[in-house]
């Protein structure tokens, strides 16, 4: 019996030995004592736990953790006894059941408490960091007003467009503190169990101990400069690093603070916990687990929680913990270019999981300066990115009140764009970086739009899935003949079809399936009405897929040409754009285009103007792909002018004047669907008659595309490019009207595979609109220029009007002519200023101010239509004459007493001004025109009228 009680108590001793890390071991053979020391007791399983669901179920589970807490009190209590030599206050913690020594232990003690059944490891406390890789200050001036890029890539103002800011939702981070005063995120501090300091800070309000805090609690809920996604959410903080180091004590402080929160009297609210919680901190050890019981703890009462995946990047397997964890959202960081940052962590985790989980912005990121009440500072790192990810949880649960764990992680997953993304072979954990989800960026880079729909309502509209497209260089066809383009057709149609089998056997039986899209010549698939998260997934997780995104609305590219002349006008001799390039040089050699066929995709044509009315190809020359009319038509009289200039017959207008032409409206009015620019390109590849007959031989030569977007990176119409180059067809596209600065060259006009063209006008300088380059890969662009300055044609008012007149020529004239008769100087029309004003009312904001900072009017207007828009009183007028009446020429102020009754008068009459610049928008619900002015003051001297204003207003027009 004594030999059995011996090898009893050796077992025991074997076993608390056992749970004594080596480290500290080794301290305790060093000096006989260990310190910074963490005594971890066995944990509740909270998966196991069995509460009752209530709205108390928080507060329940919190207790039945603290109850498990004071047990193992009793325990040190019983094993130490009374520490009255401490002079500190040792910490226990309900949220994972752990006992913070506040002193040195001995080795005795350490011993008897391994020794104890309720012990489950002894270790020394983990000291995790905060490691943005840069940080650069900047004034606040030095600060655009304008979106942050990160907040514009993940598509922020488009949520916040439908309402969802992230209002109800509490976010708080665990960091190195807030500055609360800060003018970006003062005024949306909850106030009320807002603020927890366990380092020992004096300050009962938030304070930053070293600026990262500040800096990711700008990026999630920042309400000025445009640096915050979720700016109507409230924030909560915890300073759990009061340097760039944070002790495992005071994280886990607030790790059970932000449990249940208490207030600065010690009241217990656990109602006031966050909804999501951002963690911007980690450690480089992916194998450290001692935060998953808080973590746990966390999901069991519905907290969200994101992580950085951490900054050892480059090489595969360098995630860090807690972002390795399969509990947690964790987050890599990616650049402007949608590029995988060089210093985010690769995975796999050591148990060879995938992480990251997402990818978000995370170089070069602007936020708050801690330093003052109005600095910003560029950072960069994960610990910028996981932010962004918070603040678009924050948005979803605005839109989703009460929405689980798994749901926001299906939202946030659930749509991802590969197309954008580069693989660099770096195949970690042995998944190919070309699949996904894979371990540089996880589920790859959401596609922007389609997240945020997801985030918003669950479900997303005008999607298009990009099938992986036929290798047109690998495909061997019989010959270049005629057969040529038909049996490329065929090939492409094969692709296409296996494509819709994986849609039939991914999405099923489809309500909307009998309106759905499939593409041939690029491998595409519009669904028709909306797909749910889970469809979306679904889709993404097919080989097939390659990306899967909005699809794009590019626009027209003309500066707005609604005005009109009538042919007596248009001067019988050629345009000097036509003589410009000698045309009439070539004609008088025979050629003027005799058996060419040319084509436009644009806004249809008018068949019956007398310039184009004679050289339609009838037979498989027209398609609509949304109305499905038979005959040619123009929407928007951006086509017909086009098609004037290319093969125009009279008042010397065309080019090529012996050319057929065919047309696809592509562009039912400036605006043109990624849809219905496919149909369009598919139809040109292989033309169909009314009928669906196909016949690919009545395919165009050369086909001018005058539309594009603002996006220089954009390659969706890559595919549909080498398809018409395949069949032998010369793509021409305009090079874009956001000139003036360099890299602004548009897509698709920046693509190697088109000719792209610039705009000069009659002197050979070049226009002040016309794009430049480089490309966004640094290749040239433009290809070349040719005239593009008021140029006369058809247009598709009648069967014989010509425009060259736009509503800017209105609005200057009509101002200065005003101006005039109230002997005020004659104001400019400003170049520069009137780019930024157009890319503005590009975005179709509808009515409202916006775009550059200055003193803006804005009003709606009338669309010129039949009549020349110097034929009627523009918005200058409607400024004037509502206001004027206001105004008294004594006091130089209106007579209401309210400067923003006579605003539009004063800031149009201020003797002042020396220019203007306007831009405007025939797009979303009504026809808007901004113009700013440089530079009016608020209380002008305007001398009276010289005449009435009858007279005046039947001055403006004629």
């Amino acid at each position: 019996m004594v030999h059995a009680r011996y090898a009893a108590l050796a077992a025991t001793a074997a076993m608390g030995h056992a749970k004594i890390s080596a480290q500290v071991h080794r301290e305790l053979q060093a000096g006989g004592t260990a310190q910074d020391l963490v005594v971890n007791f066995r944990r509740v399983d909270i998966e196991a736990l069995v509460l009752p669901e209530s709205t108390d179920y928080v507060h329940q589970l919190v207790q039945t953790l603290s109850d498990h807490s004071n047990k193992s009190k009793q325990v040190v209590a019983d094993l130490l006894g009374a520490r009255v030599e401490s002079a500190c206050e040792d910490k226990f913690f309900y949220i994972d059941n752990t006992y913070f020594p506040c002193d040195k232990l001995t080795e005795a003690q350490v011993r008897n408490l391994a020794a104890s059944p309720h012990v489950a490891s002894i270790a020394k406390a983990a000291v995790m960091e905060l490691s943005p890789v840069q940080s650069t200050s900047n004034n606040a001036t030095v600060i655009a007003t304008a979106n942050q890029w990160g907040v514009d890539k993940i598509s922020s103002p488009l949520a916040w467009a439908k309402g969802k800011r992230g209002a109800g939702v509490v976010v708080a981070n665990i960091d190195t503190g807030v500055r609360q005063s800060h003018n970006a995120v003062k005024n949306n501090w909850r106030a009320d169990f807002g603020w927890y300091d366990p380092s020992g800070g004096a300050s009962v309000t938030p304070k930053d101990y070293q600026g990262h805090g500040s800096h990711t609690m700008g990026t999630i809920v920042g309400q000025v400069n445009g640096i915050g996604v979720a700016p109507d959410a409230k924030w909560i903080a915890c300073v759990g690093c009061s340097s760039s180091s944070c002790a495992q004590a005071h994280l886990t402080a607030c790790a059970q603070w932000l449990l249940c929160p208490t207030n600065s009297q010690g009241v217990q609210d656990c109602t006031k916990a966050p909804h999501v919680i951002n963690n911007s901190w980690g450690s480089t050890n992916g194998q450290a687990t001692w935060f998953l019981p808080m973590v746990a703890a966390w999901r069991a009462a519905g907290i969200i929680p994101v992580f950085s995946n951490g900054n050892s990047g480059s090489a595969c397997g360098t995630v860090g913990s807690p972002g390795m964890s399969p509990d947690v959202i964790g987050v890599g960081a990616s650049d402007a270019s949608d590029e995988l940052a060089y210093f985010s962590s690769r995975g796999p985790t050591y148990d060879n999981r995938i992480k990251p989980d997402i990818s978000a912005p995370g170089t070069d990121i602007v936020s708050i300066d801690f330093n003052t009440d109005n600095g910003y500072a560029y950072m960069s790192g994960t610990s910028m990115a996981a932010p962004h990810v918070t603040g678009a949880v924050a948005i979803y649960l605005s839109a989703n009140p009460g929405a689980s764990y798994a749901q926001v992680y299906a939202a946030l997953t659930g749509s991802v764009d590969k197309g954008s993304l580069t693989p660099n072979n770096q195949n970690c954990g042995g998944v190919s970086d070309s699949t996904y989800p894979n371990n540089n960026y996880g589920y790859a880079k959401i596609s922007a739009q389609v997240h945020r729909e997801l985030l918003v309502e669950g479900v997303v509209q005008e999607v298009v899935v990009n099938f992986v497209p036929v290798n047109l260089d690998s495909m061997v066809l019989l010959d270049a003949s005629g057969a040529y383009r038909s049996g490329l057709v065929d090939a492409l149609i094969a692709q296409s079809k296996k494509a819709k089998r994986v849609v039939d056997n991914v999405l099923g039986i489809r309500i909307n399936g009998h309106c759905d899209k499939f593409f041939y010549i690029d491998n595409t698939f519009f669904p028709c009405g909306s797909l749910t998260t889970n469809e979306i997934r679904a889709l993404a997780n097919s080989p097939s897929v390659q990306s899967i995104s909005k699809a794009v609305v590019a626009r027209v590219n003309p500066l707005k040409v609604t005005a009109f002349e009538s042919d007596a006008a248009a001067a019988a001799a050629n345009q000097w754009g036509v003589d410009k390039i000698q045309a009439s040089a070539v004609w008088a050699t025979n050629a003027t285009g005799t058996g060419i066929v040319v084509a436009n995709i644009d806004t249809g044509v008018r068949l019956t103007h007398e310039a184009v009315s004679s050289n339609w190809r009838s037979d498989f020359g027209w398609f609509d792909p949304d109305a499905g009319s038979t005959t040619p038509s123009d929407s928007n009289g951006h086509g017909t002018h086009v098609m004037g200039t290319i093969a125009g017959q009279v008042n010397g207008i065309g080019v090529a004047p012996g050319a057929k032409w065919i047309a696809c409206l592509g562009c039912p009015n400036s605006s043109c669907p990624q849809a219905t620019l496919t149909a369009c390109a598919q139809w040109l590849l292989c033309p169909t008659d009314a009928l669906g007959n196909k016949d690919c031989t009545k395919a165009p030569h050369v086909i001018n595309n005058s539309w594009g977007s603002t996006d220089g990176a954009s390659t969706w119409f890559e595919p549909s490019i080498s398809a018409w180059r395949a069949a032998g067809i010369i793509p021409v596209f305009s090079n874009g009207n956001s000139g003036n600065d360099c890299g602004t060259v548009g897509s698709p006009g920046m693509s190697p595979q088109v000719i792209a063209v610039g705009a000069t006008d009659s002197t050979d300088g070049l226009a002040y609109f016309s794009s430049r380059g480089p490309t966004y890969d640094n290749r040239i662009k433009p290809d070349l220029s040719a005239p593009g300055v008021n140029i006369v044609s058809a247009y598709s008012a009648t069967d014989t009007t010509y425009a060259y007149i736009n509503l800017k020529h209105q609005l200057l004239f009509q101002t200065n002519k005003i101006r005039a008769v109230h002997s005020i100087g004659s104001v400019t029309w400003n170049d520069g200023l009137a780019i930024q004003m157009q890319a503005w009312a590009d975005t179709c904001p509808g009515f409202q101010h916006g775009g550059p900072s200055g003193w803006q009017n804005l009003a709606t207007y009338d669309r010129c239509g039949f009549q020349e828009c110097m034929a009627i009183a523009g918005a200058a007028w409607l400024w004037y004459d509502q206001e004027e009446t206001l105004w008294n020429y004594d006091t130089n102020q209106c007579s209401t007493g309210a400067w923003a009754d006579c605003g539009h008068f004063s800031n149009m009459m201020s003797p002042q001004v020396s220019s203007m610049a306007c831009g405007w928008s025939e797009c979303g619900n009504g026809n808007y025109v901004w113009c700013n002015y440089v530079t009016p003051v608020m209380y002008p001297q305007v001398p009276l009228s010289t005449i009435s204003k009858e007279q005046l207003a039947a001055s403006l027009v004629g």
